[in-house]
């Protein structure tokens, strides 16, 4: 169950450290980062900003303790050779719509791919389980992460909560894990 999600932006003045997000290159879909469990991947700085290497699946479970105010994020893809291409943070407002009220007239390209959804954060719990804290955003193009909200608002919503398992299982593993 998500207990809330919200913008990291609107949690006060406070500045974060800054965050850069390695991407497989080519990934399509949902990402989430999961903070502050012992079981996760060791913290990983580039400089003085935070590296999270996100794996094929899209879920990374870190050690990194979760820290909430003004973000600084950087989201790349990177390729086998450590090539990196900046992948731009979108949102679905600068999109043009029929029920769009003004016009944007710099409306990106619908098929470039972009970070949606950016600076998100949630908490989840599950029956008997910890809640866990977390980031979320969607790589993708403008009608691909569209689609995906328009099944999950429908009703359907078959990958989204798929993942959400697979993301419980994956921590409620490396939890257990580390306990034996």
């Amino acid at each position: 169950m998500i207990i809330g999600l919200f913008l990291l932006a609107s949690c006060g003045s406070k500045k974060v450290t800054p965050e850069i997000f390695l991407i497989p290159s080519g990934y399509r879909g949902t990402v989430k980062v999961v903070f502050n469990e012992p079981c996760g991947s060791k913290e990983s700085l580039e400089g003085n900003k935070r590296l999270y290497i996100i794996p094929e699946n899209g879920v990374l479970i870190t050690q990194f303790k979760q820290e909430l105010g003004i973000i600084n994020q950087e989201y790349y893809y990177i390729d086998a050779k450590g090539g990196r291409q900046l992948i731009p943070k979108m949102m679905l407002q600068d999109f043009n719509e029929e029920t769009t009220t003004k016009i944007n007239e710099h409306e990106p390209s619908r098929d470039q791919v972009g970070i949606f959804q950016w600076g998100t954060t949630g908490e989840m719990q599950t029956q008997g389980e910890e809640k866990f804290s977390f980031y979320i955003f969607q790589v993708g193009t403008y009608t691909e992460v569209r689609d995906s909200f328009t099944t999950l608002f429908q009703g359907d919503g078959i990958y989204e909560h798929k993942f959400d398992s697979i993301s419980n299982v994956m921590v409620r593993l490396c939890r257990t894990a580390t306990v034996k």
